[in-house]
């Protein structure tokens, strides 16, 4: 917007408004709000990453286990079975947490539950009970 004025000569010369008041503090809150979200982009990424190196541990912890199960579990009979199944869903449990990770996990649960949405949310509403029965137990 342009205002005209007349000089102590005569002549019209533009005349410019002040500035927007609070023109410099809007500028100012939008970087802080760009710094802000590249912290907390930042944050969400190391997070994530600690999420899948203690998701590799875990997984790694599960195949120590079942080496471990396999050399003191008995050779024959039902009980070395089982044993041998236990041991056999510690391996797969270790190397799918170590190949995959949290976001992995994530992901397959995700297309899971796109797939299958009906049991999806039975399985979430059973799961809602038995934490609010787990809550309410703990305050009375």
């Amino acid at each position: 917007m342009e205002i005209t004025g007349k000089t102590r000569s005569g002549a019209a010369s533009p005349i410019t408004p002040p500035p927007r008041a609070g023109a410099g503090i809007q500028s100012s809150s939008d970087g802080a709000t760009t710094q802000s979200q590249a912290s907390l982009s930042e944050l969400a990424a190391s997070a994530g990453r600690r999420a899948d190196e203690a998701a590799v541990a875990a997984g790694r912890r599960l195949e120590a286990a079942a080496d471990s199960l396999r050399h003191h579990s008995p050779s024959s009979g039902m009980l070395a079975d089982v044993s041998q199944q236990v041991v056999s869903t510690l391996e797969s449990s270790g190397r799918y947490l170590e190949e995959h990770g949290v976001s992995g996990i994530a992901e397959d649960l995700t297309q899971t539950m796109r797939r299958h949405p009906i049991p999806a949310l039975f399985v979430a509403l059973g799961l809602g009970f038995v934490l609010a029965r787990a809550t309410s137990a703990r305050s009375n």
